[in-house]
């Protein structure tokens, strides 16, 4: 095996530098000195972007599109050479992913006929195209174990430019960062529009946390599902400074996600609490448990009766939710996006097979026409769901497509990862990761709408699924080179 030389091209078949199969040791060096080339630099670019700042740009053009539009130009004219190993994904993805393709496609065909809206709908329906295309990038571009840490540390870093922004933002004495979010730039433009209450520019009043990914919702989704990447970091310090370290950016991503005030945010850092305890090694196991008693306290002692803090606010929101489950009008919202679907599909047969598309409220008003135009108001509580969204803009089968997208990553990372424990790779951390990352989407999906309402939603189901692919991939060859190594072992003692 010293003697193997590391395979060329783009090809899946590559094995990682410094990897020393059947040991599970993976070279440090071999991380930091990845040659990495332009498509995989851009890819890399686009997750930070995604992660940190998705909506920068000149609307209607963003860099995230124009990104994944210029990486698909590059390969095919500059890399013919990577044509062939843009094989189609394996199994049953495939098909999940060509009929969203397919319904999306008729979907937006469907929006330009009956609302007579032509650009708008072309537009939105092929930013939603570059955002499934990622499906098809990341296993292709993402093909050694070196990759994954990479991504971490991107992920990390996004996630901690976000969480710094949104703590700032919610705290009251920093008046600069609400006017700077509220003033439209390259980064967040347009969001003036968005914030007319002239109470977030006062330093008495305690905000909800946003940031340049959004408002406060899918500030404490996006924190949410990066934060296990730093269990990564907290396994591989060697040192007590260096846990610290990796601790304390787990608390600073977490306490930035809590600002929110959002009850999705507990929900969500609850599952990601809970799936650490199985996948995220002992570190984990027993630190994250204790740092997520340690906020519980600092919030029910401290922070509740602080004029800092409006902890106030989402306490009372449980409570409302637990004495009197749907009274409150976020509560309504969600549970009739569940009830009203199904009647509404009954009346509109057609929804099961075909969407209004992907437009909506966006095509309507770029075309100035009514939203009585819609069959349904696209901003109505009844659509505050993936399920109920999707339902109305791909169709009941497109969204049932999706979610098994979603759940078919969890089986791939979840079958990758137990490959890894059974052989004792210590790669099973960034393994972990993915797991506990994409475990924590589910809350969001059941009660929120970002997912298929947002082109950068609807990327990170398809970046998701991209990355199990590659992980499924990468497993898949380890353990078939295991296999050869051990089969020539076999044969040079018979001789």
């Amino acid at each position: 095996m010293r003697g193997r030389q590391p395979s060329r091209g783009w090809g899946f078949g590559a094995q990682s530098p410094g990897l020393a199969v059947g040991s599970g040791v993976l070279s440090r060096r071999a991380i930091a000195g990845r040659s990495l080339d332009a498509p995989t630099r851009t890819l890399f670019v686009v997750l930070f972007l995604l992660f940190a700042i998705p909506y920068a740009g000149r609307p209607p053009l963003y860099v995230v599109d124009i990104l994944l539009a210029g990486l698909w130009i590059w390969l095919f004219a500059f890399s013919p050479e990577t044509k062939k190993y843009l094989r189609p994904i394996s199994g049953g993805l495939k098909w999940m992913v060509s009929i969203i393709a397919y319904l999306l496609f008729v979907s937006t065909v469907h929006e330009m006929l009956s609302l007579r809206i032509y650009e708008a709908s072309i537009y939105m329906a092929g930013r939603y195209f570059l955002a499934m295309s990622l499906v098809l990038l990341v296993p292709v571009l993402i093909r050694k174990i070196g990759d994954l840490y990479i991504v971490s540390v991107i992920v990390v870093s996004a996630s901690v430019l976000t969480s710094l922004f949104a703590a700032l933002f919610s705290l009251p004495v920093f008046i600069f960062v609400r006017e700077f979010y509220a003033s439209p730039s390259i980064f967040f433009p347009g969001r003036s529009a968005l914030l007319n209450d002239t109470h977030v520019f006062t330093d008495e009043y305690v905000d909800r946390a946003s940031a340049l990914v959004g408002g406060a919702n899918i500030v404490a989704c996006w924190l949410t599902i990066s934060v296990s990447f730093v269990f990564v970091w907290l396994r591989r310090a060697r040192s007590s400074l260096g846990k610290i370290a990796a601790l304390s950016l787990i608390g600073l991503i977490c306490f930035a996600s809590l600002l929110t005030y959002s009850r999705i945010a507990f929900v969500g850092l609850g599952f990601v609490a809970l799936f650490s305890v199985f996948f995220g090694g002992r570190e984990a196991r027993i630190l994250i448990p204790l740092l997520f008693f340690g906020a519980f306290v600092f919030i029910t002692s401290f922070a509740s009766g602080s004029s800092k803090f409006n902890f106030a606010y989402t306490f009372s929101k449980f409570q409302v939710s637990f004495s009197d489950p749907g009274s409150a009008v976020t509560d309504q919202a969600r549970i009739i996006s569940y009830t009203y679907t199904f009647p509404f599909l009954v009346d509109n047969p057609e929804y099961f097979f075909v969407g209004q598309g992907v437009g909506g409220d966006s095509a309507v008003r770029y075309a100035g026409k009514s939203k009585d135009d819609l069959v349904l108001n696209f901003n109505d509580g009844r659509v505050h769901s993936v399920f109920a969204k999707g339902t109305y803009n791909l169709g009941f089968i497109g969204t049932m497509a999706l979610f098994m997208v979603y759940f078919r990553s969890l089986f791939d990372l979840f079958r990758s990862l137990r490959v890894a424990l059974s052989l004792r790779w210590r790669e099973r951390d960034v393994f972990a990761a993915l797991l506990i990352s994409a475990s924590a989407l589910l809350p969001f999906m059941i009660v929120g709408h970002v997912f298929i309402s947002q082109p950068m939603g609807f990327a990170m189901i398809f970046l998701f699924a991209g990355l199990a692919e590659a992980v499924s991939i990468m497993t898949k060859q380890r353990v078939q080179t295991l296999l050869d190594f051990k089969s020539a072992a076999v044969y040079r003692t018979r001789l």
